[in-house]
């Protein structure tokens, strides 16, 4: 049981850290807002059948998304969820004289 449960875990561990870095990378894009890093991670945390949470932030120059995936327990004394950030810098367009 001890294996299936890390298996379990390692598992929500890829999926946090899939779901933050195609939201960070949605939120990125010229022009895109911190909605479509959210619904970007969102997406993939629901395709992947977990249950979990985006939380995106960011200003001007980034945006950061973190993630958190509940983890289903199958033995005590593993930890509850699985938190993973990401963070990109937001494409922005810069004129050729000012580069």
């Amino acid at each position: 049981m001890l294996t299936v449960q890390a298996a379990v875990w390692y598992h929500a561990a890829n999926v946090a850290q899939s779901a933050a870095a195609q939201g960070a990378a949605a939120g990125a894009v010229r022009n895109a807002g911190n909605s479509a890093a959210s619904a970007r991670a969102q997406q993939v945390i629901d395709e992947s059948g977990a249950d979990g949470s985006a939380t995106v932030s960011g200003g001007f120059a980034e945006v950061a998304v973190q993630v958190t995936i509940n983890v289903p327990h199958l033995v005590p004394f593993f930890p509850d969820t699985v938190t993973v950030a990401a963070s990109e810098a937001r494409e922005r367009f810069v004129p050729e004289d000012q580069r």
